[in-house]
């Protein structure tokens, strides 16, 4: 199985901070229909980049986390085109955004295009 790592989460609303215990992940499961979904979409380049980036940091449960500022510079782009392109995600529902901290945002990939979780033959 993965290491545990422990992710800490906010609550935006009421401002809680909790912890929770994880498997670090080493792989997804992709959806075929999902990534079929997903090609028939008129993605534009950031877009498409984002969606390899989030792909590439899935922690279980599809979650992950976005400091724009570091992204932007791993995909050599500006801030805003992350800033933007994460919006038009979560306006298209490929992203649901979960809560934020001071210097990270949590999203959590829909599960219709891939999962990353437990499996039991993982042993």
């Amino acid at each position: 199985m993965g290491n545990l790592v422990v992710l800490k989460k906010i609550d935006v609303e009421t401002g809680e901070i909790t912890s929770v215990a994880s498997r670090e992940a080493k792989w997804f499961k992709a959806n075929m229909r999902g990534f079929g979904l997903l090609g028939k979409m008129d993605l534009k380049v950031i877009e498409a980049r984002l969606l390899f980036k989030i792909m590439s940091s899935l922690k279980y449960n599809n979650l992950f986390f976005v400091n724009q500022t570091k992204w932007a510079e791993d995909l050599d782009c500006a801030r805003e085109s992350v800033n933007l392109g994460l919006k038009s995600l979560v306006d298209r529902e490929i992203i649901v955004k979960q809560g934020k901290s001071r210097q990270s945002i949590e999203y959590k990939l829909n599960t219709i295009y891939a999962w990353c979780g437990y499996n039991k033959r993982e042993n």
